[in-house]
């Protein structure tokens, strides 16, 4: 790390700039040794040279959109705002990558792999897994955004179409009182996350294409 570290620092007097993969690859050599002090303080030069490689990203959520991942830290979610909003006290939802809101199942993209199939499908088509308050509030979340205020009660996986992302989630237990404060760096889906979070109509949310780490 600390080669990478003077390389970096004669690279100006031999009229190189660094750019982007070059800080990448100080960070892996920092992080590699746990010299997080050392990677802060490139990171903060990096960012003040007016480099910042992390305005987009290249990641979708929608290939892993209802997986059993997903599942889990949704109905952790649900379960956590269920606690929260009992207390009464006013509280700010915060969600550093919020991806597109609202992901169709049948979609390309999440036909693609079709991780859903052994998460979110499963849970759909089982009527015991409905046995605590927290599954049963982010099942009900799901079928409600497809229309059906009765719930699910055909086994085909497509009964749940359209699958929750955590801000859509999170909205439909926000109170008047409530905060919510989300960013996404992808243009394409900052848009539809926006298109998503207005759909719903629940609480207002702040919508920002920020680098939510800086």
């Amino acid at each position: 790390w600390q080669q990478a570290l003077n390389l970096f620092a004669i690279m100006p007097n031999a009229c190189v700039m660094p750019d982007a993969s070059t800080y990448n690859a100080v960070f892996s050599a920092c992080l590699a040794l746990g010299k997080w002090e050392s990677m802060m303080q490139l990171v903060d030069t990096m960012l003040e040279s007016g480099l910042d490689d992390f305005l987009d990203s290249g990641y979708d959520h929608m290939s892993q959109a209802g997986s059993v991942l997903d599942c889990f830290r949704h109905v952790t979610l649900v379960w956590l705002l269920q606690r929260a909003i009992a207390g009464g006290a006013p509280l700010t939802y915060v969600d550093t990558h919020a991806g597109r809101g609202i992901y169709d199942l049948k979609s390309d993209g999440a036909m693609q792999r079709g991780t859903f199939a052994y998460g979110i499908e499963q849970m759909a088509c089982a009527a015991s897994w409905s046995i605590t308050p927290a599954i049963t509030g982010y099942l009900e979340a799901l079928r409600r955004i497809d229309g059906d205020e009765a719930g699910a009660t055909s086994n085909s996986a497509m009964s749940i179409r359209h699958y929750l992302g955590s801000p859509c989630l999170a909205q439909l237990w926000l109170r008047p009182q409530d905060r919510a404060v989300v960013f996404e760096m992808s243009g394409v889906m900052y848009t539809d996350l926006k298109h998503s979070l207005a759909r719903q109509r629940h609480v207002a949310v702040d919508v920002l294409r920020k680098n939510s780490f800086w």
